[in-house]
């Protein structure tokens, strides 16, 4: 294998063990709760990473697949998880349940992490597949997943901040 396939395949897996801690740190009855800075709430965080991690991490790798799409919350999480230029990053309670979102985050999380298996060395060098939406900053395959593991790491970070303005404590793992 190569090492940059390694390499990708082992930040998946830290960045999905801290969301998970984070996630498992946070009771779902404060999900939907916003305190301080950022404005934000966990539950739309996951739904960011949710439509984020499609797209960067399959759609732009393998091309949109339609079987994905309809296990996903799409409708919710374009009209308010997008995220670019947002200014209410807040999931409102009455769409989803803190269930349904992390079922979905697995989801998409268990199909990057196949994806990226299945890719060789060479694949990583190519551009990225056509989306309704370019990534900002990365042109290569590699690039991109690369990429994702930053993205996360920012949110993982904002969702710290949340815990913390939530009065559940700094804890991590």
């Amino acid at each position: 294998m190569s090492t940059r396939i390694q390499f990708l395949q082992d930040q998946f897996q830290q960045s999905r063990h801290v969301i998970q801690t984070f996630l498992d740190q946070v009771p779902s009855d404060k999900w939907f709760e916003k305190a301080g800075m950022p404005q934000s709430n966990i539950a739309w965080q996951v739904g960011h990473l949710v439509i984020a991690t499609n797209l960067q991490g399959i759609s732009m790798i393998s091309g949109p697949d339609e079987s994905i799409l309809k296990q996903l919350s799409l409708p919710i999480y374009r009209k308010y998880c997008i995220g670019l230029g947002s200014k209410e990053r807040v999931l409102p309670e009455d769409l989803m349940e803190p269930s349904q979102l992390v079922r979905e985050l697995n989801l998409v999380h268990t199909i990057c992490q196949q994806k990226l298996a299945a890719l060789s060395d060479e694949e990583l060098d190519l551009p990225a597949e056509a989306t309704s939406l370019s990534h900002p900053i990365a042109k290569t395959k590699y690039e991109i997943l690369s990429w994702l593991f930053k993205h996360d790491a920012w949110h993982c970070a904002e969702m710290e901040l949340i815990k913390l303005n939530l009065g559940l404590g700094f804890k991590w793992q």
